[in-house]
């Protein structure tokens, strides 16, 4: 790695000085977002796929130290960028770094912090037919400085002059690389806004976004990270655009309806008639903890022990990063004998035994209609009841209906996860400065 890093650091050129020249009130911005999972996998693959993503997301979730860094001062004009997004697997945003503008899909992840996109010069790279950023055809390039107040830890630490980062996970997934400083362009309907970014420039990425498909192959080349504290996060730099608040509302799996994330003024929950709001707890690391107190079925409170819920860092994680919901196995086996015990009592139906191959934890022979159970995620401040196209999912090749609630199994010190497809037509608002997550049922 330092080898590499020695090597490549020779190619970086100067970057120009953005936050002089732009000036304005921030009001707030969206950038378009777009799925890519496959359209030809079929949804057994699809399922599997989401399977193995929520549990390695649940295994990244490791205690770190959060740096007391204050966040670069950047004034940019007032943006406003449309967003699009099509819920599967991950999101991603279309943007465009460098001088001339080079195009880059990064996934939208408010599990993370730390934004970073391929090297066109990657020694292990992600596979995709998009090319990755080549900083030597940028003329806005710049190198961030050893001593620079980013180039801090966890993630990032000073190699020679410069500042390398090194992203490495419980489940072994890990990027490195430089960084620098470039200019990000957002794409929009309305025209194009450049604003200045400290970003990575992966060279060793060891990272599947993906089922390989030759058909419809990834497109994915980076992470922008929205974690909440570390002076990297997208919205700790562009703080004045940002004001530390952004929003989403996720549309239904495996179906392109649009959607937009919104930063600063713009992320707001407009017309929604029952707001809960609950407080972002601070956690181990930057990622958005709440306090689940616990969980009912029908309108009963389970005998869960709420403590299960302040594993792994104090409560439970808002990840869009995850597509399906884990929680800790002692309420998990609790949460699935209630939903076993209803549908024996409605429908006699019983549930499909579990083998070592399969992904879900629990799954019954398909049926077309039925009622399903009510399950209530009782939040400090507010309930959230998960809908039923959010709480079963059909695994068509095997005919079988499955809860996508998953089991987090023996792990012991992970914490809960409310995944993407239990977010499905809710709409949230992250409000790190008041460190409130606001949330509202919405036809997203």
């Amino acid at each position: 790695m330092s080898h590499n890093i020695l090597i490549f650091s020779l190619v970086l050129v100067a970057f120009l000085m953005f936050a002089a020249s732009m000036g304005g009130k921030a009001q707030g911005f969206s950038i378009k977002m777009c799925t890519t999972l496959s359209p030809n996998l079929t949804l057994v693959e699809k399922h599997q796929k989401l399977i193995q993503i929520s549990k390695s997301r649940a295994h990244r979730f490791q205690p770190i130290t959060n740096p007391n860094s204050s966040s670069p001062v950047l004034i940019p004009n007032t943006i406003r960028s449309y967003v699009r997004h099509a819920f599967s697997d991950f999101f991603y945003t279309v943007i465009t770094i460098g001088t001339p503008p080079q195009v880059a899909n990064l996934a939208i992840d408010t599990g993370s912090a730390f934004t970073w996109v391929q090297s066109a010069e990657c020694r292990k790279c992600i596979v995709t037919p998009l090319p990755g950023f080549d900083l030597r055809k940028s003329s806005s390039s710049r190198v961030l400085p050893y001593n620079h107040r980013l180039c801090v830890p966890p993630f990032l630490s000073p190699r020679g002059r410069g500042c390398s980062y090194l992203l490495e996970y419980a489940d072994r997934t890990t990027t490195e690389g430089l960084v620098g400083f470039e200019k990000f362009t957002f794409l929009s309907e309305q025209g194009q806004q450049d604003v200045p970014l400290a970003f990575g420039l992966g060279l060793v990425n060891n990272i599947i976004f993906s089922v390989r498909d030759d058909d419809h192959p990834n497109p994915i080349i980076g992470i922008m990270g929205l974690g909440r504290d570390h002076p990297t996060s997208i919205i700790r730099q562009l703080n004045p655009i940002t004001l530390l608040r952004f929003s989403y509302c996720l549309a239904p799996q495996f179906e392109a309806t649009p959607s937009l994330l919104h930063f600063g003024d713009d992320a707001q929950i407009i017309g929604a008639k029952n707001v809960r709001s609950t407080p972002i707890l601070g956690g181990p690391d930057d990622h958005y903890y709440v306090r689940l107190n616990g969980i009912s079925l029908n309108g009963q409170l389970l005998p869960i022990d709420p403590n299960l819920f302040t594993r792994g860092g104090g409560g439970v994680v808002v990840d869009t990063g995850a597509p399906y919901s884990l929680i800790v196995d002692e309420a998990f086996q609790i949460l699935r004998q209630a939903v076993v015990d209803y549908f024996y009592n409605k429908y006699q139906w019983q549930p499909i035994p579990k083998t070592a191959r399969d992904d879900f934890d629990l799954c019954y022979d398909f049926h077309t209609v039925f009622t399903a159970p009510s399950v209530m995620l009782h939040f400090e401040g507010g309930d959230m009841e998960v809908h039923k196209p959010s709480l079963f999912t059909v695994v068509e090749k095997k005919s079988e209906l499955c809860m996508t609630i998953l089991s987090l199994g023996t792990s012991e010190n992970l914490p809960s996860i409310v995944g993407a497809v239990q977010q499905v037509n809710y709409k949230f608002l992250f409000d790190v400065g008041a460190r409130m997550l606001h949330f509202a049922e919405e036809d997203c």
